[in-house]
């Protein structure tokens, strides 16, 4: 009975443990990460391109003629790890060209979103093919994208193939003939293309790359260097797609930065600018010293403007200066005007570009030992009695004048009596007498017992306006004892007198001046 219920728990107990290998599970082996290997960036690299350069254009032109095409299928896989490295913001095409050119990948702008998809649709592009090649279609079509209006001011353009021009199709650029023949109308489509692109740089790589047991042709690709005399020819015969390609790809940074640099660097220099005129008032010039570079800095050192030393500084991208200027004495000038002077700014340094040490490393000598540079300073300023001046002068004159003339008047005539005149007798009605004119009134008694103007010997009262340039200056002469004047006794003699302010009584006579 023992054995059975052994035996049972023995198989179960078998059957309930683990297998061997889960008891002791095998190591999991991990593969380590491919590392690779990168230089270290020329400074000169990550200091232009951390100023986020403007964007820059790459095309590929591939060759899918004939045999070319499967050439042209393997090349793709490195096309693609060249846009892995390829900076964001830039844009990049490729064209396939046979007969006729078309394009595989239009540009495209790269980013951070859509790197990877552009990687991937490069690695598996459909490339179109047929027999023959036409060059001159595929070049004409290259040299239009890069003189478009929209095409960048910097362009990296790589040409593949055997660089034989051999269309079999009617071709604008067909020279007649069999084989490889030259390409009809080069000169023009160099011509028309310089005139075209402007000051936009092209930095073109022909890599002469044959179909296996074929080789490239001479005359195609001095006919491409007629269009980009500056193109690098890479000999395919020693050097395959995919090592050129590696190795474009580590040095695609400093690529894409030396057309930056050899720019700067054939301009680089001392330059000034005013930016604040000076005036006579306050003879300072600000002046901007630059290099008038766009990427590089250029450091001085003896820096002197105008014979006065300034400390060195890092031109990066300038600095200001507040500059004195010497003005000559004005000249002499009755009548008033304005001169403009043109005062010479002239600046002498020492400089070293920046930074240095990543240019020596790509052969640039960053030393400029003599910079100079000159700028003119206006001025302008008044010569003569300036017109305000003079106005105020021409004012005060005929102000003058005017009161010379008024003052001269007044003293040279004698002043009216201005008002009325008139009396009443006790016990009649008042009646008035006629002084219009007058600048004496001698007031009588007549013989019918009324008041008239008479002589002023037989004159109770004279009233009269004494010569005066003074408002109010009257006289009253009392001729006679028994006189009250505004109700005030007044002695025989000569009084002063209000005009037209003035009650006189006498007798029986009430005589007002109003």
């Amino acid at each position: 009975m023992v054995r059975p219920l052994s035996w049972t728990l023995f198989v179960c107990a078998a059957l309930a443990a683990p297998p061997a290998a889960a008891r002791h599970p095998a190591p999991v082996v991990v593969a380590a990460p491919i590392v690779e290997e990168k230089a270290p960036e020329n400074p000169m690299v990550t200091a232009i391109m951390a100023q986020s350069p403007p964007p820059a254009d790459w095309y590929f032109v591939l060759d899918t003629s004939g045999e070319m095409l499967a050439v042209a299928q393997a090349a793709r896989a490195d096309l693609a790890r060249l846009i892995e490295v390829i900076p964001e913001g830039d844009r990049v095409a490729v064209m396939a060209m046979h007969t006729r050119p078309s394009e595989a990948l239009p540009l495209s702008a790269i980013d951070h979103f859509n790197r990877q998809t552009l990687m991937d649709k490069v690695a598996t592009l459909d490339l179109t093919s047929a027999k023959d090649a036409d060059l001159g279609g595929g070049l004409s079509w290259a040299v239009h994208r890069l003189s478009a209006k929209t095409a960048a001011d910097l362009s990296f353009m790589v040409m593949v193939g055997p660089f034989c021009h051999s269309p079999s199709v009617s071709s604008d650029f067909d020279s007649g003939g069999r084989g490889c023949r030259p390409i009809r109308g080069i000169e023009k489509i160099a011509s028309s293309y310089a005139e075209s692109r402007g000051a936009r740089k092209v930095e073109a790589t022909l890599l002469t790359l044959a179909p296996p047991g074929g080789v490239s042709d001479a005359v195609g690709v001095e006919a491409v260097r007629t269009v980009f005399p500056d193109a690098t020819v890479v000999d395919g015969k020693t050097v395959s797609f995919a090592a050129w390609a590696e190795d474009f790809r580590k040095q695609l940074p400093l690529h894409r930065v030396m057309p930056l640099v050899n720019g700067d660097a054939g301009v680089a220099g001392l330059q000034l600018m005013v930016a604040g005129a000076p005036t006579a008032e306050n003879p300072v010039a600000q002046v901007i010293v630059s290099a008038g570079t766009q990427h590089l800095g250029l450091h001085v050192r003896d820096l002197v403007i105008n014979g006065v030393s300034y400390p060195d500084a890092d031109l990066a991208p300038s600095v200001v200066h507040d500059i004195p200027i010497s003005l000559p004495p004005a000249p002499f000038q009755l009548w008033p005007g304005t001169e403009t002077l043109e005062i010479p700014i002239t600046a002498t340094a020492t400089g070293e570009l920046l930074p240095a040490d990543g240019l020596r490393e790509v052969g640039i000598d960053p030393a400029r030992p003599a910079l100079t540079a000159t700028a003119t300073a206006k001025v302008v300023r008044d010569v003569g009695p300036s017109y305000l001046r003079l106005s105020t002068l021409s004012v005060l004159g005929v102000l003058f004048v005017s009161l010379a003339s008024v003052y001269a008047q007044v003293r040279g005539r004698t002043a009216v009596l201005e008002g009325a005149f008139s009396y009443r007798r006790v016990g009649a009605a008042r009646q008035a007498l006629e002084v219009a004119g007058r600048s004496v009134v001698a007031i009588c008694k007549g013989p019918d017992g009324e008041l008239v103007i008479g002589p002023e010997d037989d004159a109770v009262v004279i009233f009269r306006m004494v010569k005066s340039n003074k408002a109010g200056d009257a006289e009253i002469v009392v001729c006679r004892e028994g006189v009250q004047v505004n109700s005030k006794p007044l002695g025989v003699g000569v009084h002063k007198a209000v005009p037209g302010a003035t009650s006189v009584q006498f007798d029986d006579f009430r005589l007002t001046w109003e």
